[in-house]
Protein backbone atom coordinates (compact mmCIF):
# COMPACT_ATOMS: atom_id res chain seq x y z
CA UNK A 1 0.00 0.00 0.00
CA UNK A 2 1.51 3.72 -1.08
CA UNK A 3 1.09 5.05 2.28
CA UNK A 4 2.70 2.38 4.25
CA UNK A 5 6.04 4.01 2.95
CA UNK A 6 5.75 7.29 5.06
CA UNK A 7 7.73 7.47 7.97
CA UNK A 8 8.43 10.32 10.37
CA UNK A 9 7.15 13.30 8.79
CA UNK A 10 3.17 11.88 8.29
CA UNK A 11 1.98 15.23 6.85
CA UNK A 12 -1.24 15.97 6.10
CA UNK A 13 -0.53 16.92 2.38
CA UNK A 14 0.58 13.70 2.21
CA UNK A 15 -2.63 12.65 3.92
CA UNK A 16 -4.71 14.20 1.47
CA UNK A 17 -2.81 12.85 -1.49
CA UNK A 18 -3.82 9.86 -0.51
CA UNK A 19 -7.19 10.78 1.37
CA UNK A 20 -8.53 12.16 -2.36
CA UNK A 21 -7.31 8.99 -4.57
CA UNK A 22 -8.38 6.44 -2.45
CA UNK A 23 -11.98 7.91 -2.42
CA UNK A 24 -11.28 8.27 -5.75
CA UNK A 25 -11.04 5.23 -6.65
CA UNK A 26 -14.01 3.69 -3.81
CA UNK A 27 -15.97 6.19 -6.04
CA UNK A 28 -15.12 4.51 -9.08
CA UNK A 29 -16.10 0.88 -7.78
CA UNK A 30 -19.10 2.36 -6.64
CA UNK A 31 -20.31 3.34 -9.56
CA UNK A 32 -18.97 0.05 -11.37
CA UNK A 33 -20.32 -2.00 -8.21
CA UNK A 34 -16.71 -3.72 -8.08
CA UNK A 35 -15.96 -5.87 -5.24
CA UNK A 36 -12.83 -4.24 -4.64
CA UNK A 37 -14.18 -1.82 -3.32
CA UNK A 38 -13.84 -2.96 0.65
CA UNK A 39 -10.22 -3.48 0.38
CA UNK A 40 -10.22 0.30 -0.36
CA UNK A 41 -12.01 1.61 1.99
CA UNK A 42 -9.79 -0.48 4.94
CA UNK A 43 -6.96 0.53 3.55
CA UNK A 44 -8.45 4.13 3.95
CA UNK A 45 -9.03 3.28 7.50
CA UNK A 46 -5.46 2.06 7.74
CA UNK A 47 -4.49 5.97 6.30
CA UNK A 48 -6.60 8.01 8.81
CA UNK A 49 -5.21 5.71 11.69
CA UNK A 50 -1.69 5.87 10.47
CA UNK A 51 -1.69 9.86 10.33
CA UNK A 52 -2.67 9.92 14.17
CA UNK A 53 -0.32 7.57 14.74
CA UNK A 54 2.65 8.63 12.79
CA UNK A 55 2.12 12.26 14.51
CA UNK A 56 2.79 10.52 17.81
CA UNK A 57 -0.50 10.35 19.05
CA UNK A 58 -1.82 7.43 21.48
CA UNK A 59 -4.69 5.01 20.17
CA UNK A 60 -6.77 4.18 22.90
CA UNK A 61 -8.71 0.95 22.15
CA UNK A 62 -10.90 0.69 25.13
CA UNK A 63 -11.58 4.05 25.01
CA UNK A 64 -15.20 4.03 27.36
CA UNK A 65 -13.05 3.83 30.41
CA UNK A 66 -10.61 6.54 29.35
CA UNK A 67 -13.72 8.66 28.26
CA UNK A 68 -15.48 8.73 31.78
CA UNK A 69 -11.62 9.49 33.43
CA UNK A 70 -11.47 12.64 31.54
CA UNK A 71 -14.64 13.57 31.77
CA UNK A 72 -14.55 13.23 35.74
CA UNK A 73 -11.37 15.47 35.32
CA UNK A 74 -12.94 18.01 33.25
CA UNK A 75 -16.52 18.47 34.47
CA UNK A 76 -17.16 21.78 31.85
CA UNK A 77 -15.92 19.59 28.66
CA UNK A 78 -17.36 19.62 25.67
CA UNK A 79 -17.67 18.04 22.43
CA UNK A 80 -18.06 18.81 18.72
CA UNK A 81 -17.82 16.90 15.55
CA UNK A 82 -15.16 18.33 13.55
CA UNK A 83 -14.16 18.63 10.03
CA UNK A 84 -11.06 16.97 9.75
CA UNK A 85 -9.52 19.79 7.73
CA UNK A 86 -9.32 20.91 11.51
CA UNK A 87 -8.54 17.86 12.72
CA UNK A 88 -5.35 17.22 10.70
CA UNK A 89 -3.91 21.21 11.99
CA UNK A 90 -4.34 20.26 15.12
CA UNK A 91 -2.49 17.11 15.14
CA UNK A 92 0.27 17.54 13.11
CA UNK A 93 1.16 21.19 13.82
CA UNK A 94 -0.31 21.42 17.02
CA UNK A 95 -2.34 24.31 16.30
CA UNK A 96 -5.37 25.86 18.37
CA UNK A 97 -8.94 25.47 16.51
CA UNK A 98 -10.82 28.58 16.28
CA UNK A 99 -14.42 28.47 16.25
CA UNK A 100 -16.61 31.29 14.33
CA UNK A 101 -19.95 31.85 13.08
CA UNK A 102 -19.10 32.41 9.16
CA UNK A 103 -21.19 34.70 6.78
CA UNK A 104 -22.50 31.29 5.31
CA UNK A 105 -24.97 31.20 8.38
CA UNK A 106 -25.90 34.76 7.85
CA UNK A 107 -22.77 35.74 10.91
CA UNK A 108 -25.25 34.41 13.28
CA UNK A 109 -24.49 31.47 16.16
CA UNK A 110 -26.19 28.48 15.80
CA UNK A 111 -25.70 25.41 17.58
CA UNK A 112 -22.29 23.39 17.09
CA UNK A 113 -20.63 21.52 19.79
CA UNK A 114 -22.97 20.12 23.09
CA UNK A 115 -21.69 19.60 26.53
CA UNK A 116 -20.70 16.04 27.68
CA UNK A 117 -23.09 15.65 30.35
CA UNK A 118 -22.36 12.15 31.23
CA UNK A 119 -22.60 10.91 27.28
CA UNK A 120 -25.40 12.98 26.08
CA UNK A 121 -23.76 15.22 24.28
CA UNK A 122 -21.81 12.79 22.73
CA UNK A 123 -25.07 10.79 21.49
CA UNK A 124 -25.94 14.22 19.99
CA UNK A 125 -22.83 15.58 18.01
CA UNK A 126 -22.25 12.15 16.36
CA UNK A 127 -26.09 12.47 14.67
CA UNK A 128 -25.28 15.70 13.80
CA UNK A 129 -22.94 18.16 11.62
CA UNK A 130 -20.23 17.58 9.53
CA UNK A 131 -16.60 16.20 9.10
CA UNK A 132 -16.19 13.08 7.35
CA UNK A 133 -14.18 10.93 5.23
CA UNK A 134 -14.53 7.17 3.87
CA UNK A 135 -17.93 8.12 2.02
CA UNK A 136 -19.13 9.44 4.83
CA UNK A 137 -18.45 6.94 6.86
CA UNK A 138 -15.53 7.67 9.05
CA UNK A 139 -16.32 10.54 11.72
CA UNK A 140 -14.23 12.81 14.27
CA UNK A 141 -14.90 14.06 17.62
CA UNK A 142 -12.85 16.46 19.35
CA UNK A 143 -13.39 16.71 22.98
CA UNK A 144 -12.04 20.39 24.54
CA UNK A 145 -12.54 22.27 27.95
CA UNK A 146 -13.24 25.84 27.13
CA UNK A 147 -10.79 29.14 28.99
CA UNK A 148 -12.95 32.21 30.21
CA UNK A 149 -12.48 33.49 26.53
CA UNK A 150 -14.29 31.34 24.90
CA UNK A 151 -18.12 32.02 24.64
CA UNK A 152 -20.51 29.09 25.58
CA UNK A 153 -24.22 29.94 24.94
CA UNK A 154 -26.93 27.18 25.42
CA UNK A 155 -29.72 27.47 22.92
CA UNK A 156 -32.32 30.49 22.45
CA UNK A 157 -35.90 30.17 21.57
CA UNK A 158 -34.83 29.98 18.00
CA UNK A 159 -33.98 26.23 18.68
CA UNK A 160 -37.29 25.14 20.90
CA UNK A 161 -37.78 22.66 18.15
CA UNK A 162 -35.13 20.65 19.05
CA UNK A 163 -35.51 17.81 21.07
CA UNK A 164 -35.47 17.59 24.97
CA UNK A 165 -32.36 15.77 24.87
CA UNK A 166 -30.53 17.93 22.46
CA UNK A 167 -31.47 21.47 24.01
CA UNK A 168 -30.00 20.20 27.30
CA UNK A 169 -26.87 19.38 25.98
CA UNK A 170 -26.63 21.66 22.37
CA UNK A 171 -24.32 24.67 22.84
CA UNK A 172 -23.14 27.44 20.88
CA UNK A 173 -19.47 27.80 20.90
CA UNK A 174 -16.96 30.63 19.57
CA UNK A 175 -13.62 31.55 20.28
CA UNK A 176 -10.15 29.91 20.42
CA UNK A 177 -9.53 26.58 21.48
CA UNK A 178 -6.08 26.01 22.71
CA UNK A 179 -4.18 23.03 21.35
CA UNK A 180 -3.14 22.20 25.28
CA UNK A 181 -7.00 22.46 25.71
CA UNK A 182 -7.80 19.90 23.45
CA UNK A 183 -8.35 16.64 25.38
CA UNK A 184 -9.08 13.79 22.77
CA UNK A 185 -10.39 12.93 19.19
CA UNK A 186 -12.68 10.09 18.64
CA UNK A 187 -12.56 8.52 15.48
CA UNK A 188 -15.70 6.10 14.52
CA UNK A 189 -15.37 3.91 11.51
CA UNK A 190 -17.93 1.61 10.26
CA UNK A 191 -17.71 -1.77 10.86
CA UNK A 192 -16.81 -3.55 7.75
CA UNK A 193 -13.61 -0.11 6.94
CA UNK A 194 -12.32 -2.25 9.97
CA UNK A 195 -9.93 -4.88 9.94
CA UNK A 196 -11.10 -7.78 12.13
CA UNK A 197 -8.04 -9.32 13.41
CA UNK A 198 -7.81 -5.93 15.52
CA UNK A 199 -10.87 -5.80 17.04
CA UNK A 200 -10.54 -6.65 20.91
CA UNK A 201 -12.69 -8.62 23.34
CA UNK A 202 -16.30 -7.00 23.74
CA UNK A 203 -15.85 -6.25 19.94
CA UNK A 204 -15.81 -9.48 18.92
CA UNK A 205 -18.55 -10.33 21.18
CA UNK A 206 -20.96 -7.75 19.49
CA UNK A 207 -19.62 -8.69 16.33
CA UNK A 208 -20.44 -12.38 16.53
CA UNK A 209 -24.04 -11.53 17.60
CA UNK A 210 -24.06 -9.06 14.39
CA UNK A 211 -24.53 -5.84 16.65
CA UNK A 212 -21.19 -4.40 15.83
CA UNK A 213 -22.19 -1.78 13.21
CA UNK A 214 -19.37 0.89 14.08
CA UNK A 215 -15.38 0.44 15.70
CA UNK A 216 -14.11 3.35 17.33
CA UNK A 217 -10.70 4.95 18.80
CA UNK A 218 -9.61 7.36 20.65
CA UNK A 219 -6.69 9.41 20.11
CA UNK A 220 -4.91 11.84 22.76
CA UNK A 221 -3.19 14.46 22.18
CA UNK A 222 -1.47 15.17 25.75
CA UNK A 223 0.49 12.68 28.37
CA UNK A 224 -2.38 14.30 30.52
CA UNK A 225 -6.21 14.47 30.80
Amino acid sequence: MEHQSHHENFSSAMFYENLFRLEDLIAAQNKNKSEDKEGLMLELTKLVRDFFQKNKFQEIKGWQKELITIAKKNPDLIVRRENFANISKIVEGHKDLSLNFTEVHGGESYPNAAIFSGGDGLVEVFSRGFGKVNTGATIFIVGFTPRQDVRVETLNEKYSYYKTSALKTARMVSGKIKFGDVKFVLVRFARNHFPTEELIEDEIEKDEDGQLKNVSRMYKFNSEN
